[in-house]
């Protein structure tokens, strides 16, 4: 029937609905839009100067070095939102000053009608070479509230054993300043902190998984609650039968008791293990090694111009058996 209708209309009225047709389909979404309740502000481009953009997110956002080089290296990243029209602004010239690209954008009034869900950035020293890994959480924020503060996550070791403590490490940023910062382990809040930043110190923890998360208010009186997060406890690397031990010789002996020996390795000269000192016999022992390479280095706190022969030196400790490492001291 309507279209029956439509093709008796007379020449006035086809021009009227032909009319409404045109505006229904062919005016602008963006004039049809809602206006801005705030304003985003992207990182677009690290440009050519990464270390002063680096610089420039880590005091936007109160994150620390590593964890603003992961967000300059993963642009185009979300630097904030609902902020003010200036503020943004502020935002965009503060990184493009830095030498960066950045881009504001207009958040509609129907933004946070329906419950939304914002990254929260966190990173955790877990990479091989200890450098800091930046993770991606999302968090459920309340649809009738302003966004809450980032969160930023660390803990450390990088790869902790059931022998060490973990220290837990955790900060926040938000427009309106950080009030406080609340760190849960295994579902038990443990620490609270006034300020942008708290760090808690816990184990050691039995091998397997523990979790843990963080919670953050504003001092507008926001709050964003991190996800749970889980730090891998590894089994301690069992001790070693190997052993090095020896005793000084020469004109000098006496003197040994006021002399130590720094131990580096397994198969790794840098790497400090222990240090013993020579006993009033003059003999000395590293028991429970490892078996591997090992530099000793003989040392003093005293002005004594004696001197041991040799200084330093590499030792090849293997199997179960003792090396027998002895000191000329003149």
């Amino acid at each position: 029937m309507f279209f029956v209708r439509m093709f008796s209309l007379n020449k006035k009225e086809f021009k009227l609905l032909y009319f409404i047709l045109f505006i229904y389909l062919m005016v602008p979404q963006y004039a049809l839009s809602k206006p801005c309740k705030g304003y985003s502000v992207t990182l677009t481009s690290m440009g050519s100067s990464k270390i002063q953009v680096v610089k420039a997110v880590g005091e936007l956002t109160g994150l620390r070095f590593i964890a603003a080089r992961k967000i300059v290296e993963s642009a185009p990243s979300e630097l904030n939102t609902k902020l003010s029209r200036e503020k943004a602004e502020r935002y965009k010239q503060h990184i493009e000053k830095a030498g960066g690209e950045a881009r504001v954008d207009c958040m509609s009034e129907d933004v946070g009608k329906q419950n939304r869900m914002v990254t929260v950035r966190s990173e955790s020293l877990d990479s091989p070479d200890k450098s800091s890994v930046l993770r991606s959480q999302h968090v459920r924020v309340d649809p009738d509230r302003e966004p809450g503060p980032s969160l930023g996550t660390v803990t450390e070791p990088d790869h902790p054993t059931n022998i060490e403590k973990v220290k837990f490490i955790a900060s926040a940023s938000h427009a309106n300043g950080v009030k406080d910062i609340t760190i849960y382990v295994e579902g038990k809040k443990v620490h609270t902190c006034q300020g942008s930043h708290c760090d808690y110190t816990g184990g050691p923890f039995k091998t397997g998984s523990v979790s843990w998360n963080i919670s953050a208010r504003s001092k507008n009186g926001t709050e964003t609650i991190g996800t749970v997060q889980h730090v891998m406890i590894k089994e301690a690397p069992a001790f070693g039968q190997c052993s090095i031990s020896g005793k000084v010789t020469g004109s000098y002996a006496a003197v040994a008791p006021v002399f130590f020996i720094n131990l580096f390795g397994p198969n790794n000269d840098q790497y400090f293990r222990e240090t013993t000192g020579f006993k009033a016999n003059g003999r000395y022992k590293f028991d429970k090694l490892p078996p591997g390479k090992y530099r000793m280095t003989v040392n003093t706190h005293t002005n004594l111009t004696v001197t041991a022969h040799p200084v330093s030196q590499i030792v090849n400790c293997q199997g179960s058996g003792s090396q027998n490492v002895n000191y000329d001291f003149r």
